[in-house]
């Protein structure tokens, strides 16, 4: 059920492989549950959306390699966000913290300035619920 509040949609649940939150949580499950939401079909919402089974895991390898997700327009085509993995005591990833905004303001060069503080958000609250980093 879909909802109008000051002019922004929200929708009570968007596919975890085209927004940012979603994103930083599927790039760190078993590749089984990726290969779920493969089969399960990559719905095209604007012309940015991963469509390709192929590029759905190239996504998923660059947000481990450097830490954290983009959404750059691919659910909704006025917003970006960049968003990092929160890990639980058992180092799982459980949760992920964004920042999102208009597409407009979100610039590449404001999305690489926040993601650091994002990365640094997400790890602080994992340490909080019990994660420690492996040294």
């Amino acid at each position: 059920a879909d909802r109008q509040v000051d002019s922004i949609r929200l929708s009570e649940a968007s596919p975890a492989y085209c927004t940012g939150v979603g994103k930083a949580l599927l790039a760190f499950q078993r590749p089984e549950v990726i290969e779920q939401v493969i089969a399960a079909g990559l719905k095209v919402y604007t012309t940015t959306t991963i469509t390709t089974a192929e590029g759905l895991r190239q996504e998923m390898e660059a947000i481990r390699r450097r830490g954290y997700a983009i959404d750059n327009s691919e659910h909704q085509v006025w917003v970006r966000c960049v968003a990092a993995p929160i890990r639980n005591a058992s180092g799982q990833v459980c949760a992920s913290v964004s920042v999102t905004g208009p597409a407009d303001r979100m610039t590449d060069a404001k999305l690489d300035s926040l993601a650091p503080l994002v990365v640094q958000t997400a790890d602080s609250i994992s340490r909080q619920i019990g994660y420690e980093r492996a040294a």
